[in-house]
């Protein structure tokens, strides 16, 4: 069962911030205020494609994603760590391919 987005608005809730109230990751495209990668922040959302067929882009909010929160830079460029739930079946920091952003959203 995919919960990374239940995950987030769940700690979006606690903390009073938006929250896309819906258990897709692709949701939270809508959410808050879109953040262009080079003005990435820690604890902004970072909303990922998902899967290995070519993935629809953000426009297509029923497909399939990820979401988690940026935790920092990776030690390889072409990744970032993010912060999420439902990532090895826990929450965990993990690295993910810049090239799988579908979007980053600053939730003020």
């Amino acid at each position: 069962i995919p919960w990374c987005s239940s995950f987030l608005n769940r700690i979006a809730w606690y903390l009073r911030l938006p929250r896309s109230k819906s258990a897709a990751a692709r949701s939270w495209l809508t959410v808050g205020q879109a953040v262009a990668w080079a003005d990435v922040q820690v604890g902004d959302v970072v909303i990922l494609k998902r899967g290995k067929a070519p993935q629809p882009g953000p426009s297509v909010l029923n497909a399939p994603g990820h979401v988690c929160l940026y935790a920092g830079p990776d030690v390889r460029v072409t990744h970032f760590q993010g912060l999420g739930g439902n990532q090895q079946n826990g929450v965990t920091v993990s690295p993910f391919a810049i090239a799988d952003v579908l979007g980053v959203r600053r939730l003020i």
